[in-house]
């Protein structure tokens, strides 16, 4: 299997997490087309003691979408998962609707108070059970996977709120692995029963106009479901998310003689166009203009007639990967294109690749887990540099509200270098590794584990803390060193950012000894009461000074504080 191959290089991963949970992490990521899967554990890893069997939740704001997962890794070859495992996740969901709190570990406190606040708020549309492994799929997990979806629809009682289960296992897995970058899926042929009405062709592409039926759309979207929209930024975002998806249902049910009238219809890409008299055959396809549209008549249920439901469909033969790109880019415009994605040819990130490189690093402007290797990104930095400038709160929506908002935007990344940038990440990742470090210390129940690092955990263990922190760590650099005149530019200095010198990876551990050294001091000034102090953005100021306060006494009575804190001074500036 390429894609276990490909998990087995995450050797840094799977250090810091465990085989177990660095296979979840990384599957998760790859189903869900995720980059930063640091970010995800730190935030969405939840197997460990007191977690009921929740081992994975996450909440897409954006989408009202709740992920609750199961994980499941063997070193042996395995016909299938253990139904067992499936079967956790009945308990799972009869925890994460009425648990009580308290008795679910510190570290998922905050994830079931996030999720359940969004179910009583009406803001999840739907939620996904994910059993996730390395094993062959078989019937039997997913008839505990289709128990576990009931026993939910039974807790969320009359909430509309649709529910659905996935087995993520080595043929799900190969397969969305080896289609990351497929522009058309479905490669089979496709019978359509309709004419052409209309050709246009201009060398690379050729085109023609078709009138389909509902009915043949929605047999299309049962028999294929998402892999029709292997060439669309968004896919389906569903029926009760969008207003316009509701609307679209409605039309083709209450006014079918009309919809072709009130829809824009589909555009549909393909390899070849094979005109018969009777029908027309494609050559493998995938929707890239129309997804709401087909994902709206596909849930329409079998018993309503969709006969006389017609909708205009664009088909595009093309086989130049360049064109198919453009093709696809420009053709998505009904729902907005995944606002990260518009950045990639912005000249600011154009700029700071260009800066990178000159010092050896390589910076991605682009998104997803097949962007998976590069350390440095545009996804990666927009929450870190918002963060140094004291914007801590900002930094913890999601991505996708950030790079919608232009003055966020502006504000992370305009007149900022790639050195700036570079300390962002590691600091970042810095607070990541402590934080791993420190909850490994702490389960292990060593006599050295003092009082503090208990607090500390607990600190590290709160999601919207990591940003806080780098907030203060960033605000105590300037007020300890006099050279650092604007916290937002604080920098690594030109000697240190070049990669032939340090590396990503060792420009983490060089931070390590000022953030630990500040780390105890900070989370004492927190003391119990963190949100008073979160809500309160005059704490970052506050709390920096008395950091700064106590690391020049600690100077002053320790040659090894002073070491530490001269070393960082060479490291960092303002860039």
């Amino acid at each position: 299997m390429q894609y276990y191959e490909k998990f087995e290089t995450e050797t840094g991963l799977i250090s810091r997490y465990s085989a177990d949970k660095a296979f979840l992490i990384w599957a998760m990521g790859l189903y869900l087309d995720i980059q930063d899967l640091e970010s995800m554990a730190d935030d969405n890893l939840t197997d460990n003691g007191d977690d009921h069997g929740i081992d994975f939740l996450r909440y897409d704001e954006d989408a009202g979408v709740l992920y609750l997962a199961q994980g499941y890794h063997t070193n042996k070859v395995k016909q299938s998962a253990p139904a067992s495992k499936a079967a956790d996740l009945n308990a799972a969901c009869a925890w994460l609707m009425n648990g009580e709190i308290e008795r679910f570990n510190p570290e998922i406190r905050e994830n079931i108070i996030e999720a359940r606040t969004a179910i009583l708020n009406d803001d999840v549309q739907k939620i996904t059970l994910v059993y996730a492994h390395n094993c062959g799929e078989s019937v039997e997990v997913h008839q505990e996977l289709e128990m576990a979806k009931q026993t939910l629809i039974s807790l969320l009682g009359e909430r509309q709120i649709e529910v659905i289960y996935i087995e993520l296992g080595n043929e799900s897995l190969e397969r969305i692995f080896q289609n990351q970058a497929a522009n058309i899926i479905v490669t089979e042929d496709i019978e359509c029963p309709f004419q052409v009405k209309y050709t246009e062709e201009a060398g690379i592409w050729k085109a023609a106009i078709l009138s389909i039926t509902g009915q043949w759309l929605r047999e299309l979207y049962n028999r294929y479901a998402g892999d029709l929209f292997s060439a669309n930024y968004r896919g389906f975002l569903g029926n009760s998310r969008q207003r316009i998806n509701n609307g679209i249902k409605a039309t083709a049910e209450r006014a079918p003689k009309n919809f072709w009238a009130f829809n824009n219809g589909i555009t549909i890409l393909t390899t070849h166009i094979q005109q018969k008299p009777e029908k027309t055959t494609l050559s493998g396809m995938a929707i890239i203009n129309g997804a709401q549209t087909t994902g709206s008549i596909g849930a329409i249920p079998l018993s309503v007639d969709l006969s006389e439901v017609n909708i205009l469909a664009r088909v595009i033969e093309c086989s130049d990967p360049e064109t198919i790109n453009s093709i696809v880019k420009f053709n998505n415009t009904q729902n907005k294109i995944t606002a990260w994605d518009s950045f990639s040819n912005d000249p600011i990130q154009i700029q700071l690749q260009d800066e990178f490189k000159q010092l050896g690093h390589e910076y991605n402007i682009k998104r997803g887990f097949s962007n998976r290797e590069s350390m440095l990104s545009v996804e990666a930095a927009l929450q870190p540099l918002l963060a140094i400038s004291g914007k801590y709160k900002d930094a913890n929506r999601s991505k996708t509200y950030l790079f919608e908002s232009r003055s966020l935007y502006t504000e992370a990344f305009e007149h900022r270098g790639a050195r700036n940038l570079l300390f962002a990440c590691c600091l970042n990742t810095c607070l990541q590794v402590i934080k791993s470090e420190n909850k490994e210390l702490v389960e292990l129940g060593s006599s050295e584990v003092s009082e503090t690092d208990k607090q500390t955990r607990n600190v590290l263990a709160v999601i919207k803390f990591k940003y806080y922190i780098i907030s203060i760590i960033a605000e105590s650099l300037h007020k300890l060193f006099s050279s650092l005149i604007e916290t937002k530019r604080i920098s690594f200095t030109p000697d240190y950012a070049k990669s032939v010198a340090y590396d990503y990876n060792t420009l983490v551990n060089l931070l390590k000894p000022i953030v630990n050294l500040m780390l105890p001091i900070v989370v004492k000034e927190l003391g119990d009461d963190f949100y008073s102090k979160y809500n309160d953005a005059t704490t970052v100021d506050a709390i920096a000074s008395n950091v700064e306060t106590s690391l020049n006494s600690l100077k002053a009575i320790s040659s090894e504080v002073q070491t530490k804190l001269l070393e960082m001074a060479n490291m960092v500036c303002n860039g």
